[in-house]
């Protein structure tokens, strides 16, 4: 048995260094070949400017490649951000030569622009139909009682978008899955439930990610059998009784993400604050602070560790409200194990 999930066309990243780029269009339209921008560097004053390295620019086109220069800088410097350091290199499609450049032989880290380029490799290597597969393995069909012998496997294989259930039939879920398997007539498991990752060889966290940064939605673990974007909501809200502590939810149906409440009232006048920690090996999420009286609920985006036995789990609850039970445990499985110990889809049954 196997699902579908569709990819998606990644979301256009409107952020202010993009619109300062489209500053660039209508003179790439109009020139060819472009000349020659040079940008002021208002953050690094000690070190000397590098010109641009382009054809020289025809008569009359000099004037309107100075402009444009002077139009990014003044849009950079002028900005909210301009103690930020920028890094800009635009470049004619037409033959390559560089119209504009600040910082541009600088090394930056890349943090979520690398995105860009993860997602235009996936179109350029996959295309834009390609559709990620997440599959149910098990040793034997279900036997007239609707009893399968050994474990029932949720295979992922990398699916972004997966979810644990959705309104929309045509989008793959967890909810799903369980409705096929009860189609094809499972009703019980005698095995063990294992959500299996081994898809994905690589580590789940990347080179020089910082270890503050893991807790947080954006540094959720990569792992290819991952559901709900491998995070949860975590919400702090005022008590409905007076005089009581606020309270801490969690959206999570499992319970495998756990919050441990020591936030407490203050005084009126007195700022809220809220402190929230999630261990790095564990899913325990420690909240303390103070609110007021009538302050408003917060709420955060937090990481889930060990995204596989999350899936697992909502996995489980999804087979149970459909009237499936499994016998054994729930158990996650990745690929750092002895090849001989590996799952072999070819071997099972789909």
């Amino acid at each position: 048995m196997n699902m579908d999930s569709s990819y998606q066309r990644a979301r256009r990243l409107m952020v202010k260094s993009f619109l300062i780029v489209l500053l660039a269009l209508p003179v790439l339209l109009l020139l060819r070949p472009p000349g020659t921008g040079t940008a002021k560097d208002k953050i690094q004053q000690d070190e000397p400017k590098q010109a641009a390295v382009s054809k020289e620019p025809a008569r009359g086109q000099s004037a309107g490649l100075e402009n444009l220069a002077e139009h990014i800088d003044k849009a950079i410097d002028g900005s909210e951000l301009a103690a930020a350091r920028w890094g800009i290199c635009v470049i004619s499609m037409s033959d390559g030569s560089v119209v504009y450049q600040r910082n541009s032989d600088r090394l930056f880290t890349p943090a979520s622009n690398m995105k860009i380029y993860t997602t235009g490799v996936a179109l350029d290597l996959l295309g834009s139909d390609y559709r990620w597969r997440t599959s149910v393995y098990t040793n034997t069909q279900p036997d007239a009682s609707g009893r399968v012998q050994g474990d029932l496997i949720l295979y992922g294989r990398g699916a972004p978008d997966l979810v644990a259930r959705s309104k929309d039939e045509n989008h793959g879920s967890l909810a799903k899955l369980a409705d096929d398997l009860y189609a094809h007539g499972v009703r019980h498991v005698a095995g063990n439930l294992v959500g299996d990752e081994s898809y994905f060889r690589g580590n789940l966290l990347g080179d020089g990610w910082q270890w503050t940064d893991l807790q947080w939605y954006f540094g959720a673990e990569a792992s290819a059998l991952s559901v709900d974007g491998n995070e949860v909501d975590v919400n702090f809200v005022p008590s409905s009784k007076a005089g009581e502590s606020p309270v801490v939810r969690v959206s999570d149906p499992t319970g495998y993400v756990t919050a441990e409440n020591h936030m407490a009232l203050a005084k009126s006048g007195v700022r809220p604050t809220i402190g929230v920690y999630r261990g790095l090996s564990d899913n325990t999420i420690q909240v303390w602070g103070e609110f007021t009286p009538g302050t408003k609920g917060f709420g955060a985006r937090l990481a889930v560790h060990n995204p596989a036995l999350w899936t697992a789990k909502l996995f489980l609850d999804a087979l149970k409200a459909r009237g499936i039970t499994v016998g054994g445990e729930t158990l996650a499985r990745n690929s750092r194990l002895p090849q001989s110990q590996r799952l072999d889809p070819t071997q099972l049954m789909e």
